[in-house]
């Protein structure tokens, strides 16, 4: 669908023009509500902000948001590795998951939930505060990502 020559809802102006949209929006995808767009995408955006989008185009957000929650997960997971100095399995521990689950996380084959990937993000911005948090004892956590005690 071409959205070159439709009008603006929002401003009227019969101005949109393909963008790249990497950075520049989120979308919301399952219990995600707000997801960095951080893979290349393309979609019509007008010269007052407004995105434009087709059916096709709705599947392309919502499998780029998908491909972005893995890639930050990845992203999250080497950092905290890297800054932590556990092994993988005594970080999946600390995350009330499998070490298998956290492998294929890391090699993006997985998307996690909303609160395993909240998680993930908040260790890796402060690993040394939240990870003392994260002790594999606590039952609530590990009941609360799926882990029986």
């Amino acid at each position: 669908m071409d959205f070159s020559k439709r009008q603006c809802p929002e401003c009227g102006k019969k101005e949109f023009r393909k963008k790249n949209i990497i950075d520049n929006f989120e979308a919301a995808w399952k219990d995600h509500k707000a997801v960095p767009i951080i893979v290349n995408l393309e979609l019509y955006s007008c010269t007052c902000g407004n995105y434009a989008a087709s059916p096709k185009d709705v599947r392309r957000i919502d499998e780029a948001a998908e491909q972005s929650i893995r890639l930050w997960s990845a992203i999250f997971l080497e950092e905290i590795l890297a800054v932590s100095k556990f092994t993988q399995k005594k970080l999946a521990d600390h995350l009330g998951i499998s070490s298998v689950y956290l492998t294929e996380l890391k090699k993006m084959e997985k998307t996690p939930k909303f609160q395993l990937w909240n998680t993930l993000k908040l260790v890796a911005l402060d690993p040394d505060a939240t990870l003392k948090k994260l002790n594999p004892s606590y039952k609530i956590l590990r009941n609360k990502f799926g882990k029986a005690s």
